[in-house]
Protein backbone atom coordinates (compact mmCIF):
# COMPACT_ATOMS: atom_id res chain seq x y z
CA UNK A 1 0.00 0.00 0.00
CA UNK A 2 2.27 2.61 -1.25
CA UNK A 3 2.89 4.95 -4.40
CA UNK A 4 -0.56 6.74 -4.26
CA UNK A 5 1.24 9.74 -5.36
CA UNK A 6 4.00 10.55 -8.06
CA UNK A 7 6.71 11.05 -5.73
CA UNK A 8 10.35 10.66 -6.07
CA UNK A 9 10.74 6.72 -6.57
CA UNK A 10 7.31 5.60 -6.75
CA UNK A 11 7.02 7.22 -10.60
CA UNK A 12 6.88 3.77 -12.10
CA UNK A 13 4.81 2.14 -9.19
CA UNK A 14 2.39 4.85 -9.72
CA UNK A 15 1.86 4.89 -13.30
CA UNK A 16 0.72 1.24 -12.33
CA UNK A 17 -1.70 1.89 -9.86
CA UNK A 18 -3.39 4.61 -12.61
CA UNK A 19 -3.22 1.59 -15.39
CA UNK A 20 -4.73 -0.86 -12.71
CA UNK A 21 -7.22 1.45 -11.79
CA UNK A 22 -8.01 2.75 -15.43
CA UNK A 23 -8.07 -0.81 -16.57
CA UNK A 24 -10.42 -3.29 -17.24
CA UNK A 25 -9.97 -4.79 -13.62
CA UNK A 26 -11.20 -1.32 -12.81
CA UNK A 27 -13.13 1.45 -14.27
CA UNK A 28 -12.86 0.45 -17.72
CA UNK A 29 -12.34 4.30 -18.76
CA UNK A 30 -12.58 4.38 -22.77
CA UNK A 31 -9.54 5.20 -24.78
CA UNK A 32 -7.34 6.12 -21.11
CA UNK A 33 -4.13 4.44 -21.67
CA UNK A 34 -0.96 3.79 -20.18
CA UNK A 35 0.62 6.77 -22.70
CA UNK A 36 -2.49 9.19 -21.17
CA UNK A 37 -1.82 8.50 -17.73
CA UNK A 38 1.98 9.65 -18.45
CA UNK A 39 0.96 12.62 -20.60
CA UNK A 40 -1.30 13.56 -17.86
CA UNK A 41 1.68 12.91 -15.47
CA UNK A 42 3.78 15.12 -17.51
CA UNK A 43 2.27 17.79 -17.77
CA UNK A 44 2.00 17.93 -14.20
CA UNK A 45 -2.16 17.57 -14.13
CA UNK A 46 -2.45 14.24 -12.23
CA UNK A 47 0.63 13.67 -9.32
CA UNK A 48 -2.05 11.93 -6.74
CA UNK A 49 -4.37 8.66 -7.82
CA UNK A 50 -7.50 10.49 -8.06
CA UNK A 51 -6.06 14.00 -9.82
CA UNK A 52 -8.03 13.19 -13.12
CA UNK A 53 -11.45 13.43 -11.20
CA UNK A 54 -11.04 17.17 -10.83
CA UNK A 55 -9.64 18.10 -14.56
CA UNK A 56 -11.44 20.23 -17.07
CA UNK A 57 -11.63 20.50 -20.39
CA UNK A 58 -9.53 23.66 -20.77
CA UNK A 59 -6.74 21.96 -18.68
CA UNK A 60 -6.59 18.82 -20.66
CA UNK A 61 -6.48 20.72 -23.69
CA UNK A 62 -3.42 22.42 -22.18
CA UNK A 63 -1.46 18.98 -22.54
CA UNK A 64 0.63 18.53 -25.43
CA UNK A 65 -0.23 15.94 -28.02
CA UNK A 66 -4.06 15.79 -27.04
CA UNK A 67 -6.38 17.20 -29.76
CA UNK A 68 -9.84 18.74 -29.25
CA UNK A 69 -11.40 15.29 -30.24
CA UNK A 70 -9.67 13.50 -27.67
CA UNK A 71 -9.79 16.14 -24.90
CA UNK A 72 -13.76 15.34 -25.24
CA UNK A 73 -13.40 11.57 -24.98
CA UNK A 74 -11.21 11.40 -21.98
CA UNK A 75 -13.34 14.43 -20.29
CA UNK A 76 -16.71 12.14 -21.18
CA UNK A 77 -14.65 8.96 -19.45
CA UNK A 78 -13.24 10.81 -16.80
CA UNK A 79 -17.62 12.27 -15.93
CA UNK A 80 -18.64 8.46 -16.72
CA UNK A 81 -16.16 7.45 -14.46
CA UNK A 82 -18.35 8.74 -11.49
CA UNK A 83 -20.83 6.84 -12.37
CA UNK A 84 -19.14 3.55 -11.56
CA UNK A 85 -20.29 1.01 -9.14
CA UNK A 86 -19.01 1.08 -5.60
CA UNK A 87 -17.56 -2.71 -6.05
CA UNK A 88 -15.98 -1.38 -9.50
CA UNK A 89 -14.31 1.68 -7.43
CA UNK A 90 -13.08 -0.76 -4.54
CA UNK A 91 -11.24 -3.00 -7.02
CA UNK A 92 -9.69 -0.58 -9.18
CA UNK A 93 -8.86 0.79 -5.68
CA UNK A 94 -6.86 -2.19 -4.81
CA UNK A 95 -9.04 -3.19 -2.22
CA UNK A 96 -8.61 -6.66 -1.15
CA UNK A 97 -10.29 -9.51 -2.98
CA UNK A 98 -14.12 -10.02 -1.50
CA UNK A 99 -14.59 -6.57 -0.11
CA UNK A 100 -16.79 -5.33 -2.90
CA UNK A 101 -19.34 -8.33 -1.34
CA UNK A 102 -19.13 -7.48 1.76
CA UNK A 103 -21.68 -4.03 1.83
CA UNK A 104 -23.12 -1.44 -0.21
CA UNK A 105 -20.79 1.44 1.10
CA UNK A 106 -17.38 2.69 2.59
CA UNK A 107 -19.11 3.47 6.39
CA UNK A 108 -20.33 0.20 6.05
CA UNK A 109 -17.13 -1.54 5.34
CA UNK A 110 -14.68 0.75 6.99
CA UNK A 111 -16.35 0.51 10.31
CA UNK A 112 -15.49 -3.58 10.31
CA UNK A 113 -12.28 -4.83 12.67
CA UNK A 114 -9.67 -7.67 11.71
CA UNK A 115 -12.84 -9.77 14.07
CA UNK A 116 -15.95 -8.85 11.63
CA UNK A 117 -14.03 -9.67 8.80
CA UNK A 118 -13.21 -13.02 10.34
CA UNK A 119 -16.98 -13.51 11.47
CA UNK A 120 -17.56 -13.06 7.35
CA UNK A 121 -15.58 -15.96 6.70
CA UNK A 122 -12.29 -14.32 5.97
CA UNK A 123 -9.07 -15.84 7.11
CA UNK A 124 -6.56 -14.67 9.53
CA UNK A 125 -4.53 -13.10 7.01
CA UNK A 126 -7.71 -11.78 4.36
CA UNK A 127 -9.16 -10.11 7.13
CA UNK A 128 -6.06 -8.02 8.10
CA UNK A 129 -5.18 -7.48 5.03
CA UNK A 130 -9.42 -5.94 4.43
CA UNK A 131 -8.80 -4.48 8.11
CA UNK A 132 -5.57 -2.72 7.17
CA UNK A 133 -6.88 -1.45 3.43
CA UNK A 134 -9.54 0.36 5.08
CA UNK A 135 -8.05 2.10 7.62
CA UNK A 136 -5.07 2.71 5.97
CA UNK A 137 -4.75 6.95 5.92
CA UNK A 138 -3.89 7.59 2.15
CA UNK A 139 -7.04 5.32 1.59
CA UNK A 140 -9.14 7.15 3.97
CA UNK A 141 -7.64 10.53 1.94
CA UNK A 142 -8.66 8.96 -1.28
CA UNK A 143 -12.25 8.27 -0.21
CA UNK A 144 -12.83 12.07 0.58
CA UNK A 145 -11.99 12.58 -2.90
CA UNK A 146 -14.32 10.26 -4.06
CA UNK A 147 -17.07 11.25 -1.68
CA UNK A 148 -16.55 15.65 -2.85
CA UNK A 149 -16.69 13.91 -6.56
CA UNK A 150 -19.93 12.75 -5.65
CA UNK A 151 -19.05 9.09 -6.25
CA UNK A 152 -21.89 6.48 -5.26
CA UNK A 153 -21.29 4.80 -1.91
CA UNK A 154 -18.20 6.57 -0.35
Amino acid sequence: MTCWQATPGCESQFQARLAWLGGRQGLRLSGVSAGTWQALADAGLVRGLLDWLTLTPAQLAAVPGLGANRCAALAQAFADARGRPFGDWLHALGAPDDAADAGADWATLAALGEGDWRARGASATHARQLAAFFAHPEVRALVGQLRAAGVQGF
